[in-house]
């Protein structure tokens, strides 16, 4: 075949690859970890249809890399798998669909409706919350503009207690501004994916 042909199949083939591993990692969290979520295959499926480069545009946004691809030895498959399967925990707690985008940010939409949207970033394992929400203001110039704008972000893989004056309510999800959340810039908002899977009800909030 000629060269383009043979590129073209050959980077189908590399993302299916990339898709496969990414699903094998969710399997192996939610085995590991005795979670009931869903089927993580749809998911990655709709993850892969942005395409290899798609892909690794949506991998830096997700993981806040400055640059505007990460290809995927410089990621930890883990990472995007547990940004996922929060994802999917959304979908199931609003009945919605999760719509990716490469500029990071996921639409909730339910019968062609948009819901609303959330931005997504990994801790990368190491980031204390309050590096992470810096570093979400250095990055809310990547998104782009929609209508409505993300109001919040989901994150894990972050180190540390959260800082005190926003520790978790005894019986709120979200409904004030210091509770279960540290404020970014442009009125953002963290939820981890450890929040929702203690308290679904949270997810509908993110969608409202």
């Amino acid at each position: 075949m000629g060269w383009c042909d043979f590129a073209k199949e050959l980077g189908a083939r590399v993302l299916e690859e990339h898709r496969n591993e990414l699903e094998q990692a969710c399997q192996t969290l939610i085995a590991t970890e005795g979670w009931t979520d869903d089927d993580p295959a749809d998911l990655c499926t709709r993850l892969g249809a942005l395409g290899l480069v798609g892909l690794g545009q949506l991998r830096a946004r997700w993981t806040l890399d400055p640059a505007p691809y990460a290809p995927r030895r410089a990621i930890a498959v883990d990472w995007l798998a547990d940004l996922l399967l929060g994802v999917g925990l959304i979908e199931r707690a609003t009945s919605a669909r999760a719509i990716f985008d490469v500029d990071g940010v996921v639409e909730l939409r339910r019968d062609d409706r948009v819901l609303g949207s959330i931005a997504v970033a990994s801790g990368r394992g190491t980031k204390r919350w309050l590096t992470l929400e810096a570093d979400l203001n250095q990055h809310t110039y990547r998104r782009r503009h929609r209508e409505p704008e993300p109001r919040f972000v989901l994150v894990s893989g972050v180190q540390g207690p959260r800082p005190s004056d926003v520790a978790p309510p005894g019986d709120v999800a979200i409904g004030e501004e210091e509770a279960n959340i540290i404020n970014g810039g442009r009125g953002l908002r963290l939820v981890s994916v450890d929040d929702i899977r203690a308290r679904p009800e949270i997810a509908e909030e993110m969608a409202a």
